[in-house]
């Protein structure tokens, strides 16, 4: 397990490496967000094929809906919670221990690179995404 995060922390999108869609931690953040979702014109479809299946999904109406996407139950965060029900509890203790390194390892990586492009990124842990009639109306990024 280390062996794997350790090689993980390697690249640039810790998250995305384990996420079958490929983008991982990208989608919590801002800027990639404003890149990527287009308000009035991005379609659930779309949404589906670039972040996979929402981890929540709500109905207001027949026509208003939302998904919600939760950071810990995605990419290394989702097998490290997995983990520690098949463990003991020093081995969990252990896990515990390297999944908060490579929790600062992703913020400092982060830091960086929002340094080296000159750009402040702001990373949230749940994004959810309002929809009418299938079509992005509003998202947002919360802490």
């Amino acid at each position: 397990m280390t062996g794997l995060l350790i090689g993980c922390a390697n690249s640039n999108d810790l998250m995305g490496s384990l996420n079958p869609n490929g983008v991982g931690a990208k989608k919590y953040d801002e800027a990639y967000l404003k890149t990527t979702i287009i308000r009035g014109k991005t379609t659930k479809s779309q949404i589906s094929q670039l972040f996979g299946p929402p981890m929540q999904e709500a109905a207001d109406s027949d026509t208003i809906t939302n998904w919600t996407y939760v950071k810990s139950e995605e990419g290394v965060e989702k097998y490290m919670n997995l983990a520690h029900r098949f463990v003991s509890p020093e081995t969990g203790g252990q896990i515990a221990q390297v999944s908060s390194h490579v929790s600062n390892a992703q913020g400092t990586l982060n830091e960086v690179g929002s340094v080296t492009s000159g750009k402040t990124t702001r990373q949230g842990i749940v994004l959810t995404i309002y929809f009418e009639n299938d079509v992005v109306q509003n998202y947002s990024v919360a802490r």
